[in-house]
């Protein structure tokens, strides 16, 4: 048999080849059709298994809590026993006698030896301390190395004054692994309060289950997080596994207090269903969870036995239609021979048409089809080079910008560092409108914009611009040239770097303690303050404050309470000035006052006299010293006019102050007479 338009016989191979594209057409829809069953099948089985899965995680999750909040209650009473037992009751309220006094120590000593014997016979509690009610200093503990610290800011000493107390999991001090802490008053026998009874729980010891053996399966697991995000269970405890705190969907919404299921990818980025409850009291997510793999399982041998049966149907069929259809190679044997070439990346080739039925009619689409691939493929290399260029040049976010300011390209980049999507910003006038919202920052950027294009080599521009979600940010614009006049743009966020600079520039000019300014940024106040009054002859006067005893109350409280006089005295201090006013701390205890546009130098004497007495009121906290101030003032013009001078002054006014007997104000001037 011979090819009706050249006279060539006929290829076997190709007559084959054609058969097996036909049968291969009917197993692709067949194919198709099976899988599209077992698909369905799958879909329908693996929602009935997500919910009875999803159940049982449920179940199991309610007795983990359970079983949580029953272990909690057995340490609390357990707490709670333990500090109404004769020994501790007894032995703590001789805490209260003097240093001196050889009663105190064997009360220690005593206290010292029973709270290590509980703690050895109560295997949950970590640690066991008592603590002194007025200062909040560790008289006693099970660890004698920890014994002499001060907590007076801990919530379990303030709570525990009160009434017993579970403080929710938080990071430990000493090792920043999470830590769970009771307290609980001790009454002396008289009734007396004599101590605060606190007790850190051993975490590892709550977390009595897991998945393995709770009916969860091979993959199933159960485990806390705390509110930092860190491991409260089994071999990941604390931060070890994970520096930066664990994350998942399910771990995020539980923080979040929110409770529910669904399915997601767990901390080993293995897909998962979970369930998640947030335990508000310890302030712990509990996550129980299952592999999706070992979960829906049964669907997946469900969707297989379908696929394997359906197959086998289509193989028998198949085998029938192959014997019908290896009878019509011949009408599109051109076509055939014209795709080959095409395959083999000719696509010049056509096809010759040598009938006026469907196979000529498919002859002449394939040609046009031939001439279409042509012509994409060169449309193609074009975009390939230009996107390649575009790529080649770019930072975070990439745009491309004809010289009109039309832009032609918007990557996903952008959007995400300004908000906009690309149909958002057809023009660079547009992208502005969005970014600037006043107008005057709008017609810079333009007008750089347009410097820009007669720029052989376009500069670096930094800004500041409006998110669409309302946020100031920041970012950086790097232009580039490309062939034919087109701008490319490569953006970058980078509003972290500026928070840091800011951050780094107030460290420098604030005290780290009270949050005041420090001296040199003090120095630039005055400075200024001065200029203004020299040039509009208005009245200024400096404060130098110095606390009274401040040394003898750091050096017999400690400076932690020494700390905390400092910063109560940096709120007074701020609530008596003006706005106008500025107050920082250049040293140690002492504080400087600038007090501007004074009608009346002796006006500052009102402002001194009720600093005097406000820093001599007694301090609504318990157990927080403050013993007033002693205040010397300074007048410009009258004392000096140059910063060095008025300060000088001042400072030697408060030492007059000082040896008065402290808490009052004296003049510099005052001094003279």
């Amino acid at each position: 048999m011979a090819d009706e338009g050249s006279g060539k016989p006929i290829s076997a191979a190709r007559k084959r080849g054609l058969t097996t594209r036909l049968v291969s057409g009917y197993l692709f829809l067949s194919v198709i059709t099976v899988t599209m069953v077992a698909v369905i099948s799958y879909v329908a089985a693996k929602s009935a298994l997500k919910h009875e899965v999803v159940s049982r995680l449920e179940l199991a999750a309610g007795l983990k809590k359970a079983q949580f909040e029953r272990w909690l209650d057995e340490q609390e009473l357990d707490l709670v026993f333990l500090a109404g037992s004769p020994e501790i009751r007894g032995l703590s309220a001789r805490l209260n006698l003097p240093e001196s006094d050889p009663g105190r120590w064997e009360a220690v000593g005593g206290l010292c030896e029973y709270l290590i014997d509980a703690a050895r016979h109560h295997p949950n509690f970590n640690e066991l301390f008592l603590i002194e009610p007025l200062d909040g200093r560790v008289a006693v503990s099970s660890a004698p190395a920890r014994a002499g610290r001060f907590v007076p800011g801990h919530s379990y000493f303030k709570k525990g004054l009160e009434g017993t107390f579970v403080q929710p999991v938080h990071p430990s001090p000493e090792t920043l692994e999470p830590v769970l802490t009771m307290s609980t008053p001790v009454l002396g026998p008289g009734g007396d309060l004599a101590g605060v009874l606190a007790a850190q729980l051993d975490l590892k010891r709550m977390d009595t289950g897991n998945g393995k053996s709770s009916g969860l399966g091979e993959s199933g697991e159960m485990y806390f997080v705390d509110a930092y995000h860190v491991f409260v269970s089994g071999e990941r405890f604390g931060r070890e596994s994970f520096k930066r705190g664990v994350h998942t969907e399910a771990i995020d919404k539980a923080v979040a207090g929110a409770d529910g299921s669904g399915l997601y990818d767990n901390y080993d980025r293995i897909p998962v269903i979970g369930v998640w409850r947030w335990l508000d009291k310890p302030k712990l997510a509990l996550i129980v969870e299952m592999g999706q793999k070992e979960a829906f399982a049964p669907a997946v041998r469900l969707a297989g036995t379908i696929i394997g049966v359906g197959l086998a149907l289509s193989t028998l069929l198949a085998l029938a239609m192959f014997w019908l259809t290896k009878r019509t190679a011949r009408p599109i044997l051109a076509v055939a021979a014209a795709a080959e070439k095409v395959a083999g990346g000719d696509l010049e080739t056509t096809a010759p048409v040598m009938t006026q039925d469907e196979v000529g009619t498919l002859a002449t689409a394939f040609n046009k089809m031939t001439c279409d691939l042509s012509r994409l493929y060169q449309e193609i290399q074009s975009q390939v080079t230009e996107r390649t260029a575009i790529l080649r040049n770019s930072y975070d976010g990439i745009a491309m910008i004809r010289p009109n300011g039309e832009m032609t390209f918007y990557s996903p980049g952008m959007e995400r560092i300004f908000g906009f999507m690309a149909w958002e910003s057809r023009t660079i006038q547009d992208w502005a409108v969005n970014v600037f919202p006043d107008e005057t920052d709008r017609r810079e950027f333009l007008r750089t914009w347009e410097e820009n294009l007669s720029r052989p080599s376009p500069s670096e521009h930094i800004f500041r611009f409006s998110h669409k979600d309302g946020h100031w940010r920041w970012a950086r614009f790097q232009m580039s040239r490309m062939p034919g006049g087109d701008l490319v743009i490569n953006g970058q966020d980078i509003t972290d770097l500026k928070k840091s600079e800011e951050y780094i520039t107030y460290l420098a000019l604030h005290d780290p303690l009270t949050g005041l300014p420090n001296r040199q940024l003090f120095l630039d106040r005055l400075e200024q303050a001065l200029k203004h009054a020299r040039r509009y002859g208005a009245n200024l006067a400096i404060l130098f404050i110095d606390l009274d005893e401040f040394k003898e109350i750091n050096d017999s409280l400690g400076h932690a309470l020494g700390d905390e006089a400092l910063r109560e005295t940096a709120k007074r201090l701020t609530a008596c000035l003006r706005q106008s006013d500025s107050v920082a701390r250049i040293g140690g205890d002492e504080f400087v006052v600038i007090l501007p546009d004074l009608k009346d130098p002796r006006d500052a004497a009102l402002i001194a006299d009720k600093i005097a007495r406000i820093l001599g009121e007694p301090s609504p906290r318990k157990g927080l010293p403050l013993s007033g101030a002693s205040i010397g003032i300074s007048t410009y013009p009258e004392d000096g006019e140059d910063e060095d001078t008025l300060l000088v002054k001042a400072d030697k006014a408060m030492y007059k102050a000082k040896k008065s007997g402290g808490g009052c104000y004296r003049f510099f001037r005052d001094l003279k007479s």
